[in-house]
């Protein structure tokens, strides 16, 4: 090869490497962008709650208790609320009242899941962020059927107290009366304590939504979910709902105890593990069964609150109330029974209308059939299985529609490697290599910094941009230590070593940046995505876009050593 040719394709490296930089460097600012911009494609329910002139269902059930109070304890995970060591009073209210274990979705932020608990629709599907906002002020307010409009049309006196999250969020006319505070301090955690007492002692509102911080500060910012300042909020939070309960007649009166997400151990949410995914919940008095209940879902709160304060079916809502924890005749079972037919009905044509590619012949029906077992499936069930169904078809044709190019653009890169392969065997065989060294290292330090594939880990966009550059820096190193060790290039082949082992690398990257845009689309679009794949796809965009620019710089270091040393005079015998 003359040094021409040489010079030649070290320009195209550069070229390609500053490409593949910029574009990586745009898809994920565009993937991130388009998960923070996500609105789900559904127009509003019946019973929009901006609308007074709206046709609006009537309540089927007649309400269970005089005053209901839902205290949302942000951010508590279920092995806290169940040691009584901590909370003591919530496990005296756990003997006397209903519990369960809650399941979300993700991703398992606040405000998303804010909005699941008080519509009861998920959140690919209620039409709020589904990511925290930047600016919580510009947050849209609900575009479907909430528990405050429900309950304010059935005559009920509505309140949120807590964070001022909540003000763009909750429509103005489903509230009577309000009570925000800025901090995520115990002093503000108190001053939500004392005006919740303060409305229920003197009789200024029926359905009451307490909002309690602090625990969710402390998982952020005090040593996460078991550190000794995570407990003593949590214990706060204790003696908070003893003031709660001690302003509510439990003969008449409901409280219902109930978070958000969880916590990692080192603090953190957003993701789909576990312990950030299960939360607590406890429900004591009017109207409520005492002992263990089944396990339920996050969409299951809003329609339980419903059945207790006496307001139609929320019309978005997924999920029904927790009939295991409710005391309800079987009058008003077959009446609520009904209700959740009409309402599922109406959201399965409401969303294969808004979702019209869809091939699915619209259910007009989702009651069980009459010869089927009472026990195996409810109205509600029926609908969403329906749901189901017409998301996955369109899933189906967005992914058939993707794959010609995606697979034109598969065996034109194969082909390329293959050729690239084949012509420099040794070469490609140890830069391979370097990419398995850079797979587990990367690995290892993923581990050890205590980080998960998730959002979860993601507690700021410069946080996690400098670990995955940090990581991708010192798998790189792994990768090039490799190929040093194995091929053992000379000064004039430095430059093509390096470049080797970024192509080595950047297919490795490739592999789940293609398979979630076959499965996903290369942006967020009309649902939303797996927690898993999402989260692996941006992550190899940032780390191809370092391991792009590293590649450029060492490179073309490389490329200066070998060019002195081809210009060094020979040595004097």
């Amino acid at each position: 090869m003359t040094g021409t040719s040489r010079w030649i394709r070290r320009a195209v490296a550069a070229v390609v490497c500053l490409a593949l930089a910029g574009l990586a460097y745009t898809w994920a600012t565009a993937l991130m962008a388009s998960l923070y911009d996500f609105r789900a494609p559904l127009t509003a329910t019946v019973a929009d709650s901006a609308s007074t002139s709206a046709a609006k269902p009537a309540p089927p059930t007649q309400p269970l208790a005089r005053k209901v109070v839902m205290v949302l304890v942000d951010g508590l995970r279920v092995d806290t609320a169940t040691d009584s060591t901590v909370m003591p009073f919530l496990a005296q209210l756990r003997t006397k009242g209903a519990s369960a274990t809650v399941h979300s979705h993700t991703p398992s932020y606040s405000v998303p899941s804010w909005t699941v608990l008080l519509t009861g629709a998920w959140p690919d599907r209620h039409g709020a962020p589904v990511m925290n906002p930047t600016d919580p002020a510009t947050a849209p307010v609900w575009p479907v059927d909430n528990i405050f409009a429900a309950a304010k049309d059935a005559g009920r006196r509505t309140a949120v107290v807590g964070s001022d999250w909540f003000t763009p969020l909750v429509p103005p006319s489903a509230l009577t009366t309000t009570h925000f505070v800025h901090e995520e301090t115990d002093a503000a955690d108190q001053e939500s304590t004392d005006a919740t007492v303060a409305m229920l002692r003197g009789d200024q509102a029926d359905f009451v939504l307490l909002h309690l911080n602090e625990v969710d500060h402390a998982g952020h910012h005090a040593g996460g979910g078991t550190s000794p300042a995570w407990r003593t909020a949590a214990t706060k939070v204790d003696a908070r709902l003893a003031q709660v309960a001690g302003a509510l007649d439990f003969t008449r009166d409901a409280l219902l105890v109930v978070s958000d997400h969880g916590h990692l151990d080192t603090g953190g949410h957003g993701g789909p593990e576990d312990i950030v995914v299960t939360e607590p919940l406890v429900l004591v008095g009017a109207g409520v069964r005492p002992g263990a209940a089944p396990d339920v879902q996050q969409a299951d709160v809003a329609p339980t609150l419903a059945v207790l304060a006496g307001t139609r079916v929320l019309q978005a809502a997924q999920g029904e109330a927790a009939l295991a924890m409710l005391q309800l005749d079987d009058t008003a079972r077959s009446a609520l029974g009904a209700a959740q037919v009409a309402q599922q009905a109406l959201l399965v044509k409401r969303y294969q209308g808004d979702l019209s590619r869809s091939t699915q012949p619209i259910a007009t029906t989702v009651a069980p059939p009459a010869d089927a077992q009472p026990a195996q499936r409810t109205p509600t069930q029926y609908g969403q299985a329906t749901m189901d169904e017409i998301r996955a078809d369109w899933l189906t044709g967005d992914r058939a529609g993707r794959a010609p190019a995606l697979i034109l653009a598969a065996l034109l890169a194969i082909g390329g490697l293959v050729l690239w392969i084949v012509r420099n065997r040794r070469t490609a065989l140890w830069a391979f290599a370097g990419a398995a060294a850079y797979l587990l290292v990367w690995q290892a330090y993923w581990m050890v910094t205590g980080k998960t594939y998730s959002l979860s880990s993601v507690m700021s966009a410069g946080e996690i941009v400098n670990a995955t550059a940090m990581a991708t820096a010192l798998s790189l190193a792994a990768a090039l230590l490799v190929m040093w060790r194995g091929r053992r290039p000379s000064r004039a082949e430095a430059p093509h070593a390096v470049w080797a082992v970024g192509v080595a690398v950047a297919t490795v990257l490739a592999l789940p940046i293609a398979s979630y845009t076959w499965a996903w689309g290369p942006t967020v679009t009309w649902t939303v995505p797996d927690a898993l794949p999402m989260y692996l796809a941006f992550s190899a965009l940032v780390q191809l876009l370092v391991v792009a620019v590293a590649v450029l710089l060492v490179g073309a270091v490389a490329t200066l050593r070998a060019g002195r040393a081809v210009r060094a005079p020979a040595t004097p015998a």
